[in-house]
């Protein structure tokens, strides 16, 4: 019981409480607005929103699976298996509507869990790597207060969503291993929690495990498959687990693409990792001034800069570390040392995409991504391999840990001056921008809409706010017309096209006729400010300021 005890205290609430304290300083005074304001910006913060009030919604009141809805682009709706839905945020915030917690509340619960496990996760990684407890607690704080988790806490919840990829990698650690048949379960659990964040990250988690795989395979064939007998049974139940849960997941995926096309809409070619993005201190950094004039030039030549994307620094202090582990490489106790270092390279290679990128120059020397797209095709759909430079980040902080384990065995004495430094070192070279927040408030025509009868709604503000109308519609309570989603099927995109034609063209009596909206939500004035005449339906709700109208179209 005291060895329980003590390991529960030692190997989670030490570092969760650690990681807390850090995510409070490191964001400070973000957690004073808890209860006032939403921790992401707009646009895809909005999506996000919706994202946790759909999957409630669905699994609570409607009774249904949440990978599709009619609640976006009404009627016939949209499948979600390829949106950032990152359902398992979603399952998780139903308790947390059950005790009272209201949406902003439970989103920045979300997030600050998020931060606080993702560094639990990986220092567990770190910890049964290397075997050195404060390299450990060092790899769990460099990975989740890196410059990629803070800058996509501002719009991209499912990559904000990081706490179960280092799990998932440990749990297949374990199972090519130390082959049980708990760890075969274990195994397909946490895959299905990557699979139910992202997955992108799912498919981060498929090519670590399969290059895990492989070793373990020559080792065996080295070793005449003498022992192979153990892996049966776990290894197949953990494939049998694995594709009927995240496998199914995945198929649909690949189904939706191959009988309804999803349209790309990144372009790996742009969407890079730069050379220098590893090793410069991003936009994202509290002092990023010092390093503008290297980081501004990292523009996309489609949408300018953007710098949450290439927030991608890993870190001088551990990429110094990675450099002590190749020095004493013999004398480092990090297992499968040879791997992680492997993995390292391989996915920073793979995230340079098709074509070198130098400073914001998209150079002809080709990359090696385009031979995994060839492999892969369904990778087209995503088109980000710059974000595989997560694993980049992972895979430094647990050959960090072994270091600084390193660093400690020599000389403890040394070590009590070395550490603090490095760990000095590294906040100052960590320490994020000011995270942007949104006021959790909705407008008065909406929540005027939300006690009128049901109906759907056409929100025209979709013309002007990328995804205001997500946000909007959380708080209605009603189907919408539109719905910005990740990822748009052909058909979806074809029926988009046509509601807002008729949109365009005014052409409600259609739409209530034929479409079966109820509700219309608009401005009587047009972009140059002029003013629009009034509609021939009732108005149920009005705003003299900007001529804001909600019409109930079924009424004259």
């Amino acid at each position: 019981m005291r060895r329980a005890s003590n390991l529960f205290l030692y190997g989670f609430l030490l570092p969760a409480g650690l990681y807390g304290l850090i995510y409070a300083l490191f964001s400070h005074p973000l957690l004073a607005s808890f209860s006032t304001h939403y921790f992401c910006g707009q646009e895809d913060g909005y999506q996000n929103i919706w994202n946790l009030w759909w999957v409630n919604k669905s699994v609570t009141q409607l009774h249904q699976l949440p990978w599709y809805t009619t609640y976006l682009h009404y009627p016939v709706g949209t499948t979600l298996i390829a949106h950032t839905l990152a359902p398992f945020n979603g399952f998780v915030a139903i308790p947390l509507f059950k005790i009272g917690l209201t949406l902003n509340q439970v989103y920045n619960t979300i997030v600050v869990f998020s931060f606080v496990m993702t560094g639990v996760t990986t220092f567990w990684l770190a910890w049964r790597l290397s075997g050195s407890y404060v390299g450990a607690l060092f790899a769990g704080a460099a990975f989740t207060f890196c410059h990629f988790h803070f800058a996509h806490a501002q719009n991209h919840l499912q990559m904000v969503t990081l706490e179960w990829l280092p799990l998932a990698i440990l749990a297949i650690y374990e199972l090519l291993t130390r082959p049980t048949v708990l760890k075969g379960i274990a195994a397909a659990g946490a895959m299905l929690l990557v699979a139910l964040s992202d997955f992108h990250l799912t498919f981060y988690a498929v090519i670590a495990g399969t290059l895990l795989g492989i070793i373990t395979l020559a080792r065996q064939f080295r070793g005449g498959f003498a022992d192979v007998r153990k892996f049966a049974i776990p290894l197949s139940l953990f494939v049998i687990l694995t594709s009927a849960s995240t496998g199914l997941l995945a198929w649909k995926l690949l189904h939706v693409n191959k009988t309804d096309e999803l349209q790309q809409n990144h372009d790996p070619a742009i969407w890079s990792t730069d050379v220098i993005d590893p090793i410069i201190p991003s936009a994202q950094w509290r002092f990023a001034e010092l390093s503008k004039p290297i980081w501004s030039r990292l523009a996309t030549p489609d949408k300018g800069f953007v710098y949450i994307e290439h927030s991608l620094y890993v870190g001088w202090m551990v990429l110094l570390l990675c450099g002590w582990v190749l020095l004493r490489w013999r004398a480092i106790g990090l297992k499968d040392m040879g791997y992680w270092f492997g993995l390292m390279l391989f996915f920073f290679l793979l995230s340079l995409g098709p074509r070198l990128h130098i400073w914001g120059t998209i150079t002809k020397f080709p990359g090696v991504y385009p031979v995994l797209e060839k492999l892969f095709p369904p990778l087209k759909v995503g088109g980000v391999p710059m974000r595989m430079m997560i694993m980049v980040s992972l895979t430094g902080a647990v050959i960090a840990a072994a270091a600084l384990g390193d660093v400690i065995r020599i000389s403890r004495k040394w070590a009590l001056l070395i550490v603090p430094l490095i760990a000095m070192g590294w906040a100052f070279e960590s320490l994020p921008k000011a995270q942007p927040t949104t006021p959790a408030v909705y407008p008065q025509w909406a929540l005027k809409l939300r006690e009128m009868p049901d109906g759907a709604v056409i929100d025209t503000n979709y013309k002007t706010e990328l995804s205001a109308h997500l946000y909007y519609a959380t708080g209605h309570g009603k189907p919408v017309g539109e719905g910005y989603i990740s990822r748009y099927p052909k058909s979806v995109e074809v029926r988009r096209g046509e509601f807002r034609a008729l949109v365009d063209n005014w052409n409600f009596d259609k739409l209530r006729d034929d479409w079966k909206f109820r509700y219309l939500v608009i401005r009587l004035t047009d972009d140059q400010g002029r003013q629009l005449p009034e509609l021939p339906y009732k108005a149920v709700y009005r705003e003299d300021k900007d001529r804001l109208r909600v019409y109930d179209l079924t009424q004259k």
